[in-house]
């Protein structure tokens, strides 16, 4: 049976991981399996949505291989970090971020990075506030028939990308 996607879930012994572990993560994959690098996706919660936002920033070589990311209640990431937005902009990665409205800080700094791609790229981010949510809400984030916007599931939502799709606007110099 042919299946559309494969779906992997690491669990960091630490914190999260670093850009380094994801680059080796995703090789180790397409070594071992047969993956359309077209349709490459990266998603995590909290620190998990710090190594997403992370490996999408750290530089044009990894947000290059990602055609969407969804990052959800991301953990406040590195500096210099902050800086690189442009990267995930001119790689055309499309982003949804997700935060629940009773997260403070989570929400604050998730709304933030969705913007800082913006700013490089006006909509190719999107920003999903869901009322009443508090942090470790992620159970009900990744039920395949939960749709945060209404509309998609995030399943749905990063299926529709492929690496080929490429932001039609113009990237803007910060």
């Amino acid at each position: 049976k042919t299946y559309k996607f494969i779906v992997v879930a690491p669990q960091s012994p630490s914190w999260g991981f670093r850009p380094s572990e994801v680059i080796t993560l995703l090789n180790d994959l397409e070594k071992r399996y047969r993956v359309d690098r077209s349709r490459i996706y990266l998603t995590g919660y909290s620190a998990g949505g710090w190594s997403v936002v992370s490996a999408i920033t750290e530089s044009a070589a990894i947000s290059g291989r990602i055609a969407a990311a969804v990052p959800m209640s991301v953990a406040a990431i590195d500096k210099k970090n902050l800086r690189q937005f442009a990267n995930v902009a001119r790689a055309s990665t499309h982003c949804w971020y997700i935060a629940g409205s009773s997260e403070g800080r989570f929400m604050e700094d998730t709304r933030a990075y969705a913007d800082s791609t913006n700013i490089y790229a006006p909509g190719l981010a999107k920003m999903t506030v869901i009322e009443g949510f508090t942090h470790h809400s992620w159970r009900t984030l990744y039920d395949p028939r939960t749709k945060p916007d209404g509309v998609h599931t995030i399943y749905e939502w990063m299926l529709q990308y492929h690496r080929v799709d490429r932001y039609q606007g113009k990237v803007k110099d910060q």
